[in-house]
């Protein structure tokens, strides 16, 4: 897939004794290709974010959708397990 990528979503960081890990999310546009998984997963779809419920999906992503409706962008997310 071809994408052009768009504005910063989300600044997401998880802080553990271990680990440091900070993830930047962007809004991607699809400027062609298809849609195809990587060998990290064994499928990819696009769906409604309204139409997930808390069994499909863990809890940051449900915190990551559930700010950026409703906060200015780009929405800060950090977990600390210190």
């Amino acid at each position: 897939m071809i994408i052009k990528t768009g504005k910063l979503m989300a600044v997401a960081e998880f802080i553990n004794t271990n680990f440091h890990y900070v993830i930047l999310d962007y809004e991607c546009i699809i400027m062609g290709g298809n849609l195809k998984a990587g060998s990290d997963s064994l499928e990819i779809k696009f769906f409604d974010i309204n139409s997930l419920n808390g069994n499909e999906i863990n809890e940051t992503t449900i915190e990551f959708f559930n700010k950026i409706k409703t906060c200015k962008l780009p929405v800060s997310i950090v977990h600390r397990e210190i």
